[in-house]
């Protein structure tokens, strides 16, 4: 199998450079991702601050920190560590994923799988059977490894079929699950089989994972609408009931197996479930289920949420990142601004009070492993700049204006004289008015392009003048569109985007809006804190708002 952690880890690398702008024309258009690694950064140091506890080195049941999170979840939460150390490279997480390991140690009676008062179903192992095959891909740790191989060779001697195929599910002292074959157990024992195949290169582990996934894809999928059931009964009764953990780890073990034989139906099937889970699953806007009324299952999409980022990144099927960002930036809009935390319904904004740690974990989940669409990319593009001359065919002495609505004050600033105009250029997507008196007042003439003499009844009338870019938002630095300026399209960007493309914090004094279009700038870094919002027709952003702009959003 191609080494599929690297390639993660390449895909989700985003490099920000700083822009100085030295100049009112930027040399062309500077794109910045639809999210940003800071954003990933916040959301990831708040899931860890209410719901970690570092005494245990495990995670605690909800947000007031009064119980302890259900066994099988802490290897999801681990996992979701793990993405956030490949996603940075920082060393903290790193010592997260060997402290997690430690605190399952002490807390699973040292990770013995034969312990049923610990362990009562086979998918409770099996996550954390692939976080430490996972764990020891990063680490080098063989301790790791040995306990992961262990675990997995336990697993599939007790609950591997050899007569009818599939693996079963539960083999606790209450008998729960008995004879049942979930998905939650087949496609994550694939999923576990190859990665052993990846890390040892014993053929037999890639034996197993093709012999299971051809008995689930025979019992637990449909192979015409990509549907995946929750389990098929000792009776042979198949409970097609969805969830988005078990589409997720159908949709990783395809991808993977894929990924190891070249076999593109390995694909195809990825892509079909990943299409049910979207046109079916998901409401009329897209927007994945909620899951978990108080239970567990808040962490499924968690669960979703790596493996469909096998498909979209290691697979290189890009055709879901809009659908998948559409959901991180809704959830992240809904999110509980002073905590910075994130619920399992993304509908809804999340709750300022108590809520439980697999609610809050999908959405951090997402944002450590999904790129920003590309298709999506907010732009810094050029300035224009409109030229104004004093006599005809450009001829004379000429002074450049930048978008803006210039009162005679403003074009007295811009070194422009009272009635003094002839001739002027201007470029593709601008439009300017000029009026013969003061305040955009008197007679307005309408220009929107170049013009090597304004005729008879404009030349020398130019008293005020309004100019507008269609393209963007051009922003400045000085009162009355003076000082560095910066053009943005329509989108939304946290502080890390605006230093990217040239707008260092606090630095916004007047803004040029074109017709339809609104802007609301934030004081804060992520869309928090005092708020303004300005329409077509504003200038200078006022007292209250100057030099404060830390996000924006136009639209």
């Amino acid at each position: 199998m191609k080494n599929l952690k690297d390639k993660s880890k390449k895909t989700l690398v985003i490099f920000l450079t700083a822009l100085l702008i030295i100049s009112t024309f930027l040399p062309g258009p500077v794109t910045v991702k639809a999210h940003t690694s800071t954003i990933a950064d916040v959301a990831m140091d708040a899931f860890q601050n209410y719901c970690y506890n570092p005494n245990t080195k495990l995670y605690y049941g909800n947000t007031d920190k009064n119980s302890v999170a259900a066994i099988w979840t802490h290897a999801i939460f681990w996992n979701t560590v793990m993405d956030a150390y490949e996603r940075t490279g920082d060393s903290k997480y790193l010592t997260l994923i060997n402290d997690i390991y430690e605190g399952g140690y002490a807390q699973y009676d040292g990770y013995n799988w034969n312990n049923q008062e610990v362990w009562f179903v086979f998918d409770d192992l099996m996550w954390w059977i692939i976080s430490m095959a996972r764990a020891y891909e990063i680490t080098g740790n063989t301790e790791y490894l040995d306990v992961a191989l262990d675990g997995f060779d336990n697993v599939y001697s007790r609950a591997y079929d050899s007569v009818n195929g599939g693996v079963f599910w539960g083999f606790g002292p209450n008998g729960m699950g008995k004879g049942h074959k979930n998905s939650c157990i087949n496609y994550p024992t694939i999923i576990a089989a190859l990665q052993f195949y990846e890390i040892t290169g014993n053929v037999d582990y890639l034996n197993k994972a093709t012999d299971i996934y051809s008995w689930a894809r025979t019992h637990l999928f449909n192979a015409s609408t990509g549907s995946v059931p929750d389990l098929i009964s000792d009776q042979g009764i198949v409970d097609w009931t969805n969830y988005t953990y078990n589409q997720g780890t159908m949709i990783g073990a395809a991808s993977m197996l894929y990924l190891a034989t070249g076999n593109i139906s390995y694909l195809n099937d990825a892509n079909l479930a990943a299409n049910y889970t979207r046109e079916v699953m998901c409401n009329n806007d897209g927007i994945l289920p909620a899951e978990g009324d108080w239970n567990e299952q808040g962490t499924m999409k968690a669960i979703f949420a790596h493996y469909i980022s096998v498909l979209i990144n290691d697979c290189g099927q890009t055709q879901w990142l809009s659908w998948i960002n559409d959901n991180i930036n809704l959830v992240w809009s809904n999110r509980d601004n002073q905590r910075n935390l994130m619920y399992r319904d993304y509908t809804v904004p999340c709750s300022s009070g108590m809520i439980q740690t697999y609610e809050a974990s999908s959405a951090v989940a997402f944002l450590q492993v999904i790129p920003p669409d590309q298709s999506e990319n907010k732009l810094s593009i050029p300035t224009p700049q409109i030229t104004v001359y004093e006599n005809d065919q450009y001829g004379g002495a000429s002074y450049i204006l930048r978008p803006g609505r210039y009162t005679r004050e403003a074009l007295t600033n811009a070194g422009v004289p009272d009635n003094w105009m002839t001739s002027l250029k201007v470029p593709d997507g601008c439009t300017v008015e000029i009026y013969s008196d003061d305040n955009f007042a008197g007679t307005m003439w309408e220009f929107t392009g170049d013009s090597s003499n304004i005729g008879p009844t404009a030349n020398d009338q130019m008293t005020s003048c309004i100019i507008y870019y269609d393209r963007g938002v051009t922003f400045y630095s000085g009162d009355l569109f003076q000082g560095s300026a910066v053009t943005l399209t329509k989108g939304t960007y946290s502080l890390d985007e605006l230093i990217q493309l040239g707008i260092p914090n606090d630095s916004v004094s007047s803004l040029a809006i074109p017709k339809n279009c609104s802007v609301t700038i934030y004081e804060n870094m992520l869309f928090d804190g005092q708020s303004w919002l300005f329409n077509y027709g504003t200038h200078n952003v006022g007292a209250a708002c100057n030099d404060k702009m830390s996000s924006v959003r136009i639209y």
